[in-house]
């Protein structure tokens, strides 16, 4: 059994393809407390350099942090088994999950880490972020404006938005490990994996939100993800839901019972035009 490391953060990135622009995730790092940190990369074999771009960053700068790892797939096992790999690795109290290609904004890491040291009732936390280009460009200061900041400190205003309003704020992941293990494994066929981990987390009721921008995700249009079209996020996600329905609590199982509602001529099932397996 792994042995929990007490405040530190497993910082767990998934590495496909981003040979131009993981270096600049990994430079943002440095702008938290690295001794606090054990990062761990692994690289999902890219066809790329991006393993070697990672290994070379590493050896450079690795000593300045608690603990680091590189890992690497021998073949490509897609996104959510990469995850799967990198969340049984970790071994520190908190882990969060950033994109290769993403990068964080200073203390990114040390403020979530604090907001939930700070409050012991809560296990999960979703943080603001910035929306920029493939240059660095700033498209959108803040995702969640400035005057929505006091709505979202209530559990069922975040639950709302999250079903209703989704963005790449839900899709983000910093959690205490163990509660975040207790959810399973990500389910191995599905293509988008953020909407599960968003609502496996609202239904735990023990989620806050933390308003400070802490990520800076990367907006790369339909490029980004080439091999899934809207046939297939839309399928993933109505999967997604149906699945936790069936466990979901409160208000959480309410609004998932009402998006449901347009698909109740398919006897319940989801979606209503497109094959359930």
């Amino acid at each position: 059994m792994i042995r929990e490391q007490s405040g530190i953060t497993s910082v767990l990135i998934p590495l496909y393809n981003h040979e131009a622009l993981v270096g600049q995730a990994l430079d943002s790092l440095l702008l938290s407390d690295c001794g606090k940190i054990e990062l761990i990369i692994c690289d999902d074999a890219s066809p790329d350099g991006s393993y070697d771009v990672a290994k070379a960053w590493l050896e450079k700068n690795a000593g300045r942090f608690h603990g680091t790892r590189l890992l690497s797939n021998p073949v490509n096992r897609g996104v959510t088994t990469n995850l799967n790999r990198l969340a049984e690795e970790a071994t520190g109290e908190f882990i969060m999950f950033t994109a290769s290609d993403d990068m964080l904004e200073a203390r990114g890491v040390d403020l979530q880490r604090e907001f939930l040291e700070t409050r012991r009732k809560l296990d999960f936390v979703f943080s603001n972020c910035e929306i920029v280009d493939l240059e660095g460009n700033t498209l959108k200061s803040k995702v969640i404006s400035d005057a929505y900041s006091l709505p979202m400190k209530l559990p069922g205003i975040i639950m709302l938005n999250a079903m209703f309003n989704w963005s790449i704020v839900w899709a983000r992941i910093f959690a205490r490990r163990s509660a975040f293990l207790k959810f399973g494994k990500f389910i191995q066929e599905h293509m988008i994996e953020d909407r599960w981990s968003a609502l496996k987390i609202l239904n735990t009721g023990r989620y806050g939100y933390l308003h400070d921008v802490v990520y800076r995700y990367r907006y790369r249009g339909l490029a980004a993800h080439p091999a899934i079209n809207c046939n297939q996020a839309r399928k993933d996600f109505h999967d997604i839901e149906r699945r936790i329905h069936q466990e979901a609590v409160g208000l959480l199982n309410i609004l998932l019972w009402v998006r449901r509602l347009p698909f109740r001529t398919n006897r319940g099932q989801w979606p209503a035009r497109l094959p359930v397996k």
